[in-house]
């Protein structure tokens, strides 16, 4: 991607206000700066949402099966007495 041209103007003051020219001229410089955006994809926070999901799904599956095996009954029936 090429930079966009930058233009630059030179203009003189007598007081210490802020030109109104040069004001416009480097935020226009600084929007043009920022406008670009990039089209690549972050693949870190596409492998990091990947991994975090898998990671809880991997403990609500543990969780469901520890919870099911702990309340299923089946067990040895009780000692008579």
């Amino acid at each position: 991607m090429t930079p966009a041209p930058t233009t630059t103007t030179a203009e003189t003051t007598t007081g210490s206000g802020v030109n109104p020219a040069a004001a416009a001229a480097a935020g226009a410089a600084v929007a043009s700066q920022n406008a670009e955006s990039s089209d690549e994809t972050d693949w870190s926070w596409v492998a990091f949402g990947i991994l975090a999901a898998a990671v809880l799904i991997g403990l609500g599956i543990w969780w469901w099966h520890s919870r099911r095996a702990t309340n299923q009954p089946g067990g040895p029936p009780p000692a008579p007495s």
